[in-house]
């Protein structure tokens, strides 16, 4: 199965993914991931909101009327 001391690394072809565009939402509780992901969205075209929380992220999309109360 390989050397697990070994390290894998991710190499992604952003330009093969632009342009791609849209909004997503980022829920994780820990800062460094949801800054993560949302700089990694923002390479590739998309704006997106972060929330460390669901309820946080559904207050949210409520707000902006995309889940009816």
């Amino acid at each position: 199965m390989g050397n697990p001391e070994k390290q894998s690394e991710m190499n992604v072809n952003w330009a093969e993914l632009i342009p791609t565009t849209g909004h997503a939402i980022v829920i994780d509780d820990e800062p460094v991931v949801r800054m993560l992901l949302e700089e990694t969205l923002a390479e590739i075209g998309f704006s997106s909101a972060t929330f460390d929380n669901a309820a946080s992220a559904l207050s949210h999309l409520i707000s902006i009327k995309v889940i009816a109360p």
